[in-house]
């Protein structure tokens, strides 16, 4: 699972620093590191009282000493964001997570999504706004953020999936969220029925009509919800059952399901697990992320074929390249399951190469696992040949 961190209101986090600058810009040599870190702090008081243009000069000289100083990235980023230069903002970010590898922060990711937005980049912003939910998956500005973005590349089922997230979680935006959201379940609804999806566009459609007269969410669901956070998985996929079991007509059947195959899985009750996946997976096709759950879910009770067939078979449904990354990394963890350790190589390279944050990392370290397992393999032959 991707870490979890949470970031420090800007005020606090600051202080933090100016107290002590952590190990950021590690690559410079101690010497130019600690140059850079003085540099810095002459821009503390301009971004205390947010005088972001006279920041700017301190924090270049600061990066002129040391080009990888991330702190001065980061607030470099934020200088040029507030002053509108929302190029240079980009480059700045992109340049900092670019130096905290698999350091990067949610707010890094986060800030990067503004500014892309800010650009008209869509697809970029939120695909910045999906590695920073890695991260911080209960942060409701980067849900709600992450949702807009959805809709304003037009992947509705997206925007509706991450709009209930920010309703689930987040009661304070509750009034915010719920217009936005009914918009979003019409719009998936009539994608889904000019695909010919008729399942899927009854569901949105009814979804759309609940959510518009204030009735989305029950009680029951939030029982469900609070009984994940708290890590009660057996009690959370009994709501489940029950839940299914009495609102057979509910808009959250399929939320439902999904959570239930999440708490299987967690539970390690794998029958149970992919029998509820599939039931979900045919009310939502296209949900790369959670086929690709149950295709890792098949390859590690070393069901290599069931795990390739899943990942192909919904390979087919999806449009973005965010949720193609799911499942080619899938198909890479299968391949592995099933020995063919060089095919599986290849599908991480494709990762590597398309994915962005912690799935760019993970993909490079499962390249060089499959080098050691295709290594170990060849030694084994060579000793039996003996």
């Amino acid at each position: 699972m991707p870490r979890r961190t949470r970031s420090l209101p800007l005020t606090a986090a600051l202080c933090l620093l100016l107290l002590a600058v952590g190990p950021a810009g590690a690559a410079c040599p101690e010497g130019q590191q600690k140059e850079a870190d003085f540099a810095f702090t002459q821009a503390g008081d301009f971004i205390k009282a947010q005088s972001w243009a006279q920041a700017i000069p301190q924090l270049q000289s600061a990066l002129s000493i040391c080009p990888e100083h991330a702190n001065s990235l980061k607030y470099l980023g934020k200088a040029f964001f507030a002053t509108e230069d929302f190029a240079q903002a980009r480059t700045t970010f992109e340049r900092l997570i670019e130096v905290r590898g698999k350091d990067a922060q949610s707010g890094d990711y986060m800030d990067l999504g503004k500014t892309y937005a800010k650009l008209k980049e869509y697809r970029l912003a939120r695909q910045a706004y999906v590695n920073a939910s890695r991260l911080a998956p209960e942060d409701c500005s980067i849900l709600f953020n992450l949702a807009v973005m959805h809709n304003a590349v037009k992947d509705f089922p997206r925007s509706v999936e991450a709009f209930e997230l920010v309703l689930d979680g987040c009661p304070n935006l509750r009034e915010k969220v719920l217009p936005e959201l009914t918009k979003a379940c019409r719009a998936a609804a009539e994608r889904e029925r000019g695909f010919g999806n008729v399942k899927e566009a009854d569901l949105y459609a009814v979804k759309a009509s609940e959510y518009g007269s204030q009735a989305g969410g029950s009680t029951g669901y939030q029982l469900i919800v609070e009984k994940m956070r708290a890590g009660d998985y057996t009690g959370a996929a009994d709501l489940c059952d029950a839940f299914l079991k009495n609102n057979p007509e509910s808009s959250r059947r399929d939320n439902v399901m999904l959570n239930l195959a999440r708490c299987r899985s967690r539970l390690n009750q794998t029958d149970a697990a992919v029998a509820a996946f599939r039931g979900y997976l045919e009310l939502k096709p296209s949900d790369g992320k959670s086929a690709g759950e149950l295709a890792e879910l098949l390859a590690k009770a070393n069901r290599s074929d069931e795990a390739l067939a899943v990942a192909e078979r919904h390979l087919a449904h999806v449009e973005d390249e965010s949720q193609r990354i799911y499942l080619v990394y899938a198909q890479g963890k299968a391949l592995e399951s099933a020995g063919r350790y060089l095919e599986a190589k290849e599908k991480f390279r494709w990762v590597a190469g398309n994915a962005t944050g912690e799935y760019k990392y993970w993909s490079q370290e499962e390249m060089q696992r499959q080098d050691q397992l295709e290594e170990i393999r060849q030694r084994q032959r060579q000793n039996a040949g003996r």
